[in-house]
């Protein structure tokens, strides 16, 4: 998954479709396997630079979910848009330039800096190949948010979303950033 995102980054910011500079940052959620090694091998080859990819890890000691995954890979991140992508490549990859341009209009149309692209696995479901027991459990969660919450959104559970660095700041407040300092390995590589 690495791989391909990789390549795909490089020959977007080759035409000059992405920023010249693209930050991945790897979240190991307290994994037992060798997720932490891997991603420091990736680190190794794409170390610090100032045009390109970096990519750089981020490990919690224990297991705290996806959503502390997600809040704390943002807060380490340092780019001007934030896109989230789970790691078993459910989403295809050249999905990645569209949401950069719509989140990026949208950040710019507010006149705030804020902007979310939110993905779903629903829309255009012709082209969406999943088992029957994955369409189940996503049409039920969809009906559990809209009816419980309210919210009218086709795929709020979609691994795949885009903040703009502005938006990313008030969706995940820093107050106990500190004391969950202690639980975390960030892995930043310099060269």
């Amino acid at each position: 998954m690495l791989k391909s995102h990789i390549e795909y980054i490089l020959a977007k910011q080759k035409a000059k479709v992405l920023p010249p500079k693209v930050e991945i940052v790897c979240v190991d959620d307290g994994s037992k396997d060798k997720t932490w090694q891997i991603i420091c091998e990736w680190s190794k080859k794409y170390p610090e630079c100032k045009e390109g990819v970096v990519v750089r890890g981020l490990r919690q000691k224990i297991n705290a979910g996806k959503g502390a995954a997600v809040k704390y890979g943002s807060l380490f991140s340092r780019g001007e848009y934030i896109l989230m992508v789970d790691a078993d490549g459910a989403t295809d990859v050249k999905e990645i330039e569209k949401v950069y341009k719509i989140v990026s209009d949208v950040s710019k149309k507010s006149g705030k800096g804020l902007g979310i692209t939110i993905g779903s696995r629903n829309a255009g479901q012709e082209n969406v190949e999943r088992k029957g027991i994955r369409k189940l459990l996503n049409t039920c969660m969809h009906m559990l948010v809209h009816f419980v919450l309210g919210f009218a959104y086709q795929d709020t559970q979609c691994g795949f979303k885009i903040f703009s660095r502005d938006a990313a700041k008030r969706i995940f407040p820093t107050q106990h950033l500190e004391r969950w300092a202690f639980d975390v390995e960030l892995l930043y590589l310099a060269r």
